[in-house]
């Protein structure tokens, strides 16, 4: 984000992967803003950091109401991105447990990727296509298997 009238570092609005019809109408945002753990802003009480982040909202988008937020949280993580040990590429977790039907989407699988949204989005994209592709394998096995 290059605005210096808003202080986060940019704005994820979900309806993008998360449709609004599941949400009840709501739209859900994702403000961010890394930093340092003894940073002055990392430290700023929540009610600061809400307040600036209406207000930064209310600059970016002319059309945005500060009043129709129904909830803001703040999170805070220290450290956002595991230290992954020497050759994890060839131990991290596949997509499907063996031959079971076991399927895994986790973080664990975004690396040598970043873990962000659109990492995550992705893999749960490769797991769907993996599922579905399983399951079409077992139809026809099954169809084949009793004659259909």
């Amino acid at each position: 984000m290059l605005d210096a009238r808003f202080p986060f570092q940019g704005v994820v609005e979900t309806t993008n992967v998360i449709p609004a019809q599941w949400t009840g109408g709501r739209h859900i945002s994702y403000l961010m803003n890394y930093c340092q753990p003894d940073s002055e802003t990392y430290n700023k009480p929540d009610v600061q950091l809400r307040t600036e982040a209406l207000e930064g909202l209310s600059h970016l988008y002319p059309h945005f109401r500060p009043e129709s937020v129904e909830a803001a949280y703040v999170f805070r993580a220290p450290h956002v991105e595991p230290v992954w040990p020497m050759g994890f590429l060839e131990k991290r977790p596949g997509v499907q447990l063996g031959n079971t039907s076991v399927f895994l989407s986790t973080t664990a699988q975004a690396y040598p990727m970043v873990n962000s949204w659109n990492t995550s989005v992705g893999l749960a994209r490769q797991t769907v296509d993996q599922v579905t592709k399983t399951l079409s394998r077992s139809t026809r096995n099954h169809q084949h298997l009793v004659g259909a």
